[in-house]
Protein backbone atom coordinates (compact mmCIF):
# COMPACT_ATOMS: atom_id res chain seq x y z
CA UNK A 1 0.00 0.00 0.00
CA UNK A 2 1.49 3.63 -0.80
CA UNK A 3 1.43 6.24 2.38
CA UNK A 4 -1.88 7.88 0.47
CA UNK A 5 -3.95 5.07 1.14
CA UNK A 6 -2.25 4.01 4.52
CA UNK A 7 -2.86 7.82 5.80
CA UNK A 8 -6.79 7.70 4.27
CA UNK A 9 -7.24 3.74 6.36
CA UNK A 10 -5.70 5.66 9.74
CA UNK A 11 -7.89 8.71 9.29
CA UNK A 12 -11.33 6.40 9.11
CA UNK A 13 -10.15 4.60 11.37
CA UNK A 14 -9.53 7.37 14.04
CA UNK A 15 -12.55 9.04 12.62
CA UNK A 16 -14.72 6.17 13.61
CA UNK A 17 -13.21 5.73 16.83
CA UNK A 18 -13.97 9.48 17.77
CA UNK A 19 -17.67 8.78 16.34
CA UNK A 20 -17.95 5.72 18.26
CA UNK A 21 -16.92 7.67 21.42
CA UNK A 22 -19.41 10.02 21.38
CA UNK A 23 -22.49 7.86 20.35
CA UNK A 24 -21.36 6.30 23.98
CA UNK A 25 -21.39 9.59 25.41
CA UNK A 26 -24.51 9.96 24.32
CA UNK A 27 -26.00 6.75 24.67
CA UNK A 28 -24.68 6.98 28.85
CA UNK A 29 -26.20 10.60 28.71
CA UNK A 30 -29.65 9.42 27.55
CA UNK A 31 -29.77 6.41 30.16
CA UNK A 32 -29.06 9.07 32.94
CA UNK A 33 -31.71 11.11 31.62
CA UNK A 34 -34.45 8.28 31.03
CA UNK A 35 -33.49 6.63 34.77
CA UNK A 36 -34.03 10.53 36.08
CA UNK A 37 -37.51 10.83 33.81
CA UNK A 38 -38.37 7.40 35.61
CA UNK A 39 -37.80 8.63 38.74
CA UNK A 40 -39.25 11.49 38.91
CA UNK A 41 -42.69 9.93 37.27
CA UNK A 42 -42.81 7.54 39.79
CA UNK A 43 -41.27 9.39 42.74
CA UNK A 44 -43.70 9.92 45.55
CA UNK A 45 -45.33 7.01 44.95
CA UNK A 46 -44.19 5.19 48.27
CA UNK A 47 -44.77 1.82 46.34
CA UNK A 48 -41.73 -1.21 45.88
CA UNK A 49 -43.18 -1.48 42.62
CA UNK A 50 -44.47 2.20 41.66
CA UNK A 51 -46.98 3.16 38.72
CA UNK A 52 -45.72 5.74 36.25
CA UNK A 53 -47.32 8.98 36.36
CA UNK A 54 -48.82 10.21 32.88
CA UNK A 55 -50.24 14.13 32.67
CA UNK A 56 -53.26 13.00 34.07
CA UNK A 57 -53.00 10.99 36.86
CA UNK A 58 -52.11 6.88 37.34
CA UNK A 59 -51.21 4.49 34.48
CA UNK A 60 -54.13 2.44 34.62
CA UNK A 61 -52.19 -0.36 33.90
CA UNK A 62 -53.04 -3.37 30.98
CA UNK A 63 -56.00 -3.38 28.49
CA UNK A 64 -55.44 -7.30 28.39
CA UNK A 65 -58.79 -8.98 29.39
CA UNK A 66 -62.00 -8.92 27.47
CA UNK A 67 -64.11 -6.03 27.43
CA UNK A 68 -68.02 -5.03 26.71
CA UNK A 69 -68.24 -2.55 24.31
CA UNK A 70 -70.91 -0.02 23.34
CA UNK A 71 -70.64 1.56 19.94
CA UNK A 72 -71.95 4.91 18.70
CA UNK A 73 -71.23 5.55 15.05
CA UNK A 74 -73.17 9.04 15.36
CA UNK A 75 -76.62 10.59 14.43
CA UNK A 76 -79.08 8.06 12.57
CA UNK A 77 -77.83 4.83 14.02
CA UNK A 78 -78.26 3.06 16.85
CA UNK A 79 -76.01 2.19 19.55
CA UNK A 80 -74.91 -1.62 19.32
CA UNK A 81 -72.89 -4.02 21.71
CA UNK A 82 -69.64 -5.40 20.83
CA UNK A 83 -67.33 -8.02 22.47
CA UNK A 84 -63.44 -7.48 22.49
CA UNK A 85 -60.35 -9.63 23.54
CA UNK A 86 -56.56 -7.93 23.81
CA UNK A 87 -54.67 -10.72 24.41
CA UNK A 88 -50.95 -10.42 25.86
CA UNK A 89 -48.01 -9.75 22.84
CA UNK A 90 -50.81 -7.73 21.27
CA UNK A 91 -53.31 -10.09 19.27
CA UNK A 92 -56.81 -9.09 19.49
CA UNK A 93 -60.40 -10.23 18.23
CA UNK A 94 -64.02 -8.61 17.95
CA UNK A 95 -67.56 -9.58 17.51
CA UNK A 96 -70.49 -7.39 17.64
CA UNK A 97 -73.84 -7.66 17.61
CA UNK A 98 -74.57 -6.49 13.80
CA UNK A 99 -71.72 -9.31 12.66
CA UNK A 100 -74.75 -11.54 10.93
CA UNK A 101 -76.58 -8.46 9.54
CA UNK A 102 -76.46 -7.75 5.57
CA UNK A 103 -73.16 -7.68 4.89
CA UNK A 104 -72.72 -10.63 7.39
CA UNK A 105 -68.80 -10.57 8.43
CA UNK A 106 -66.15 -13.22 10.47
CA UNK A 107 -64.98 -12.26 14.02
CA UNK A 108 -62.77 -9.23 13.46
CA UNK A 109 -58.96 -10.04 14.02
CA UNK A 110 -56.08 -7.48 14.91
CA UNK A 111 -53.62 -6.25 16.58
CA UNK A 112 -53.32 -3.38 19.32
CA UNK A 113 -50.14 -1.48 21.07
CA UNK A 114 -49.57 0.60 24.41
CA UNK A 115 -49.05 4.23 22.72
CA UNK A 116 -48.23 5.98 25.75
CA UNK A 117 -49.64 5.83 29.42
CA UNK A 118 -53.35 5.25 29.52
CA UNK A 119 -53.07 5.35 25.11
CA UNK A 120 -53.92 2.26 22.69
CA UNK A 121 -54.19 1.68 19.39
CA UNK A 122 -55.53 -1.38 17.57
CA UNK A 123 -56.56 -1.65 14.14
CA UNK A 124 -58.76 -5.08 13.07
CA UNK A 125 -60.39 -6.76 9.81
CA UNK A 126 -63.26 -8.81 9.15
CA UNK A 127 -64.27 -10.54 5.79
CA UNK A 128 -68.22 -9.44 4.42
CA UNK A 129 -69.64 -11.77 2.62
CA UNK A 130 -73.37 -11.59 0.78
CA UNK A 131 -76.58 -14.10 1.55
CA UNK A 132 -74.73 -16.63 -0.81
CA UNK A 133 -71.64 -16.76 1.14
CA UNK A 134 -69.29 -14.98 -1.67
CA UNK A 135 -66.91 -12.86 -0.08
CA UNK A 136 -67.52 -9.32 -0.85
CA UNK A 137 -65.58 -6.88 0.90
CA UNK A 138 -63.46 -6.20 3.96
CA UNK A 139 -64.17 -4.11 7.52
CA UNK A 140 -61.29 -2.48 8.76
CA UNK A 141 -61.43 -0.58 11.81
CA UNK A 142 -58.82 1.48 13.68
CA UNK A 143 -59.30 3.32 16.94
CA UNK A 144 -57.31 4.98 19.44
CA UNK A 145 -58.48 4.26 23.32
CA UNK A 146 -57.87 6.01 26.59
CA UNK A 147 -58.33 4.29 29.83
CA UNK A 148 -60.55 6.56 32.10
CA UNK A 149 -60.02 3.79 34.76
CA UNK A 150 -58.99 0.19 35.30
CA UNK A 151 -62.05 -0.73 33.71
CA UNK A 152 -63.42 1.58 31.55
CA UNK A 153 -62.16 3.01 28.41
CA UNK A 154 -63.16 5.85 26.01
CA UNK A 155 -62.41 5.83 21.97
CA UNK A 156 -62.65 7.36 18.79
CA UNK A 157 -62.13 5.55 15.75
CA UNK A 158 -62.22 5.43 11.76
CA UNK A 159 -64.50 2.57 10.30
CA UNK A 160 -62.92 2.06 6.35
CA UNK A 161 -64.35 -0.80 3.88
CA UNK A 162 -61.65 -2.47 1.55
CA UNK A 163 -61.73 -4.99 -1.26
CA UNK A 164 -61.63 -8.66 -0.40
CA UNK A 165 -57.66 -8.37 -0.59
CA UNK A 166 -57.85 -5.79 2.45
CA UNK A 167 -57.04 -2.96 -0.24
CA UNK A 168 -58.28 0.15 -1.99
CA UNK A 169 -59.77 1.24 1.38
CA UNK A 170 -62.19 4.08 1.95
CA UNK A 171 -63.65 5.73 5.09
CA UNK A 172 -67.25 5.54 5.82
CA UNK A 173 -67.33 6.84 8.96
CA UNK A 174 -66.32 7.31 12.24
CA UNK A 175 -67.67 5.83 15.99
CA UNK A 176 -67.26 6.57 19.63
CA UNK A 177 -66.66 3.03 21.98
CA UNK A 178 -67.09 2.85 25.64
CA UNK A 179 -65.54 -0.58 27.10
CA UNK A 180 -65.90 -1.77 30.05
CA UNK A 181 -64.18 -4.80 31.45
CA UNK A 182 -65.50 -7.97 31.89
CA UNK A 183 -64.79 -9.33 35.19
CA UNK A 184 -65.08 -12.77 36.29
CA UNK A 185 -68.32 -13.56 38.54
CA UNK A 186 -68.77 -16.60 40.45
CA UNK A 187 -72.27 -18.80 40.03
CA UNK A 188 -75.04 -18.25 42.14
CA UNK A 189 -75.40 -21.60 44.66
CA UNK A 190 -77.50 -23.83 44.86
CA UNK A 191 -80.46 -23.58 47.62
Amino acid sequence: MNTDTNYIIFTTIAQARVILRGLAIAVVIAVAALTAVAQNRTAGSGSANPVPLDGDGLDFGKIEGTWLITIDSGPGVPLFKGIHTYAAGGGMTETNQTDKQPPQQTTGQGSWAKLGPNVFGYTFIAFQYDANGVAVSTLKVRDILRMNSRDTFTGHGEVLICDTNVENCFSVGFATDHGVRLEVEAPDTPK
